[in-house]
């Protein structure tokens, strides 16, 4: 009997005293509720809460003349400053962000005081105050009411029960109200990460709310911790980590979690108009990423269709996005792979990290193509006059190729290699003609033992080394029309003959490379290889003069001399200027089918191969510029056109090459010297308005053109690096 009173007397106490709190509370006694507030501090109130009551005045005063002295203290002089380094770091950094634990806090400092009592009591005692509001009601209307017989003094009473069930209504009302605050509590308590589900549960039941109260409850415990996450901008795996977990932990459903993320992005626009996705602000930016991040474990139960409705996203602009926040994170986890897996598992294993990072394929493969180049940066640096690939290197690029998948491998080894070979075949040629220049036999031996080095068929160092010997040539013979324009015929003649050295040296050189045929003659080779330099009209004039004027050379010398100057051959000129005007007639009429091929062929019947070739190149590149120069295509703020007349123009630059019988050489050597390729790579990125990473769709049209231009190996690797530097 003494323990059953000693109970009720734990439940009862504390409820009545509610009571006497609430009535003083209603009647507006003012000495009451300041006494009994007093005493319910004293008593339930826990430390913490005391203590983030307002300090008073002196603890303000305090506060003032602290604040006054470090300011005076911080405009002193720069020496006194110096000797407090303390206090210049307190205000030069930026304040602290907030710690998961002052996430929490802040849900409970949102309770009012009432609600902060409420949490702390057992539910027994809410039930009987809340039960006990309706007899003390009615018992003080029974006292209060005046003698107004039977029948009034019930009605009294029974408005005054009615009035304590409202009061005992709004007491529980008020104490479900602060379940989100408990929730939090817990939460802080066990931490984000072990957030325990059974725990969360026995808290709701406590608190005797609904499924939908506690869901709605769970979504604001939730959301304060989202928001909590945007106040960093920097996306990180780890927020994503622990915003899973306390989903997990505090059992919240995907639809209420999808809710709640849709209802931020409708919060962070404030009613303004949604902006374009590359305007988009980046809290914006990290909102949607742990949106689309998290909802793709939630086997299709949770999607950011809504989401992206509020935002006014497009899928493509929404893919964009992603791909650019998850790039650097997809990039760091390749690293990790490579390096921890196998050649069998890296696959599988990027595949599942890309499925949980949302990141397109295309941004993935330019991803896996940036750290291929930075390992053959390393193996092969462009520096380096005897970098080599090894056997070894070859296995390591093979297996980096395998694990990442990497489809333009082989153009991007040329992209490193053909630049370093080119070095060689420049010193190399640079000793050809001269005194004491090693035998041609040497020679040839060092530049197919240095091509061997850097896995380039022979193709590939033909290209570069018929590019530099027609640049050679080139010198040599401005060299000679500079002398022979400034009077001075002995220098002029030297250099001729100097040139003659060179061209013989270098027949020796093509007939033992193994290019060609055994059976070709040295200067056939060089009188085709050679034809048509690129000369001034002035240079060429002083070329032809100085030809004419020395003394007699003999063939095939000769002949070979004449084919370099093919382009200001006098006897030519008619010849010229009618394949000229074939040519502007089909670059006009635009077909470039075979028989235009075949009609404009037969056309110059009298001129020589290598002056058609170099008109026909001419004529290319003033169409290539012609189409950078074109109008620019209409389109939305932001979106790529459907499609640009550049892009059109471009798919029929092969057939073009294949009409004007250009050689792949000759088309390379172009490229090298006016770096058209990259103008109108450059030009097509403007239009299409391509970003970095590009979007899928706008990625596959540029390689597209880079294909159809048969652009140099790296160029439009050159053209997104530059787009990344914007």
């Amino acid at each position: 009997a003494a323990r059953g009173r000693d109970a009720m007397s734990a439940a009862t106490v504390p409820a009545a005293r509610m009571l006497l709190l609430l009535l003083a509370s209603a009647t507006g006694g003012h000495a009451m509720r300041a006494g009994y507030a007093a005493r319910f501090r004293q008593t339930y109130l826990p430390r913490t809460a005391l203590h983030s009551a307002t300090p008073n005045r002196q603890d303000l005063y305090g506060v003032v003349a602290m604040t006054s002295s470090l300011r005076s203290m911080c405009n002193s002089d720069s020496a006194q400053c110096a000797a407090r380094p303390g206090i210049i770091k307190l205000f030069a950094e930026p304040p602290p962000e907030p710690s998961d634990d002052d996430i929490f806090d802040e849900v409970y400092e949102e309770l009012s005081t009432l609600q902060k009592v409420l949490s702390t009591l057992p539910l027994p005692v809410v039930k009987a105050t809340s039960n006990g509001a309706v007899a003390l009601t009615a018992l003080a209307a029974w006292f209060i009411t005046p003698q107004i017989g039977r029948v009034g003094t019930l009605i009294s009473v029974g408005l005054g029960g009615a009035a304590g069930r409202k009061m005992g209504e709004a007491l529980e009302n008020k104490r479900r109200a602060a379940l989100p605050a408990a929730i939090a509590k817990l939460a802080k308590e066990q931490g984000v990460t072990k957030l325990n589900q059974k725990d969360v549960a026995r808290v709701i039941e406590a608190y005797d709310v609904s499924s939908e109260q506690a869901q709605e409850s769970l979504g604001t415990v939730y959301k304060k911790f989202l928001n909590g996450l945007l106040d960093d901008e920097e996306v990180e795996t780890a927020e994503l980590s622990k915003l899973s977990r306390l989903r997990r932990g505090l059992g919240l459903g995907w639809n209420t979690t999808e809710g709640v993320h849709t209802d931020t992005a409708s919060e962070l626009l404030d009613g303004r108009r949604p902006p374009p996705a590359y305007k988009m602000s980046p809290v914006m930016r990290k909102l949607l990423w742990l949106s689309a991040t998290l909802f793709a474990t939630s086997k299709s139960k949770a999607g950011t269709e809504e989401m992206a409705k509020v935002l006014g996203l497009q899928p493509e602009g929404m893919q964009q996005l992603l791909g650019e926040l998850s790039m650097p994170l997809y990039k760091a986890a390749v690293s990790q792979a490579v390096g921890k897996y196998n050649r069998t598992e890296t696959p599988g294993v990027l595949q599942t990290v890309r499925r949980s990072l949302c990141l397109p394929d295309a941004v993935a493969q330019e991803v896996h193509n940036s750290l291929y180049d930075a390992q053959l940066s390393l193996l092969l640096p462009s520096d380096s006059d005897d970098a080599r690939l090894t056997e070894e290197m070859m296995t390591l690029l093979g297996e980096l190729e395998g694990i990442l998948q990497i489809r333009s491998a082989n153009r991007r080894l040329q992209a490193r290699t053909l630049p370093i070979y080119r070095q060689t075949v420049v010193k190399a040629l640079s000793q050809a003609g001269e005194e004491g220049a090693p035998p041609s036999t040497q020679m040839t031996g060092l530049l197919a033992i240095r091509a061997g080095e850097l896995a380039l068929s022979g193709a590939e160092a033909k290209a570069v080394f018929v590019e530099e010997a027609r640049r050679r040539a080139e010198a040599l013979i401005g060299e000679a029309a500079a002398a022979k324009q400034r009077g001075n015929a002995d220098a002029a003649t030297a250099v001729l003959r100097k040139t003659v050295s060179y061209t013989s040296y270098l027949g020796e050189l093509l007939s033992k490379s193994g290019w060609e045929s055994p059976s070709a003659q040295p200067s056939a080779l060089v009188e085709q290889y050679l034809a048509a330099l690129g000369l001034s009209e002035d240079e060429g004039r002083a070329a032809q003069s100085l030809l004419a004027e020395a003394p007699a050379i003999a063939a095939p010398a000769s002949n070979v001399l004449r084919s370099m100057l093919t382009l200001s051959d006098a006897s030519l000129a008619d010849a010229r200027k009618r394949y000229i005007e074939s040519l502007d007639a089909l670059l006009k009429e635009g077909d470039f089918g075979a028989k235009a091929g075949e009609s404009l062929q037969a056309s110059a019947d009298d001129l020589p191969m290598g002056a058609r070739q170099k008109l026909g190149l001419d004529a290319y590149y003033g169409w290539l510029l012609d189409l950078t120069e074109g109008p620019e295509p209409k389109a939305a703020e932001g979106e790529a056109p459907p499609t640009t007349p550049l892009e059109t123009a471009l798919d029929s630059a092969a057939q073009l090459r294949s009409c004007l019988k250009l050689q792949s050489i000759s088309v390379g050597e172009l490229y090298t010297n006016t770096e058209v390729d990259n103008l109108v790579l450059s030009k097509l990125s403007a239009q299409l308005r391509a970003r970095a990473p590009p979007p899928p769709a706008v990625l596959e049209r540029l390689q597209n053109a880079e294909r159809a231009l048969a652009a140099r190996p790296g160029v439009l690797a050159q053209v997104l690096r530059q787009l990344d530097a914007k």
